[in-house]
């Protein structure tokens, strides 16, 4: 597993696919419990807007991200309701 900044716009889709498939409306009630879930919906265009100022941390093996952590600055506080 290698950890890095999130650098392409492939690695941004990425993440947004990872963080649809985790969304609780697409999970059982089962999964959610026990794996987690996401609450937060970014677009592209927000995501690559926080990326521009500060880079997203990912997980990456096999060169397919496999998880991440955004990072959002406070300027950003108002594109989540």
């Amino acid at each position: 597993m290698e950890l890095k900044l999130a650098d392409k716009k492939s690695e941004l889709l990425e993440i947004l696919r990872i963080q649809k498939e985790n969304q609780s409306s697409n999970l059982s009630i089962d999964s959610a419990n026990t794996n987690g879930f996401v609450t937060v919906t970014h677009s592209y265009e927000m995501i690559e807007k926080m990326n521009s100022r500060a880079k997203q941390v990912i997980a990456k093996m096999d060169d397919q991200v496999i998880g991440y952590a955004l990072v959002m600055l406070k300027e950003f506080e108002d594109l989540i309701p």
